[in-house]
């Protein structure tokens, strides 16, 4: 048996993140991504995952289908800097996560306005 290296682990990895979100509807996937970058942007003091699934599921928005999906998007919006890991870690208040410690999740940098053009605070 030979041993995995990084590099590979990171492939499997992302091979198995792409795989989970291709199931997904292109609409929804997009939605789900966007209402995510909008509840970290008022979150700025960080929260959990399970904070945003518990949100969204209080929204009785359409849920993925598979759990799997919560943290390949967390991932893949975190990979282009949306949202950004604090390195921080909390325990999880749900009792179904065994009070397992999660990463703590706050907003990245926001978007330069383009063209000279001022942001509306």
């Amino acid at each position: 048996m030979t041993q995995m290296n990084l590099f590979d682990g990171r492939l499997q990895r992302d091979h198995g993140i792409s795989a989970t979100l291709g199931k997904e509807k292109d609409p929804w996937l997009a939605r789900m991504e966007a209402t995510l970058v909008t509840y970290a942007r008022t979150r700025p003091e960080g929260f959990l995952a399970e904070d945003f699934r518990a949100w969204w599921t209080g929204q009785g928005l359409v849920m993925p289908h598979s759990d799997k999906v919560w943290g390949a998007l967390f991932l893949t919006v975190a990979k282009r800097g949306e949202i950004i890991n604090t390195g921080v870690y909390r325990q999880a208040k749900s009792a179904k996560n065994h009070a397992h410690r999660y990463a703590v999740w706050k907003p990245g940098p926001q978007p330069k306005p383009e063209n000279g053009s001022r942001e509306i605070p």
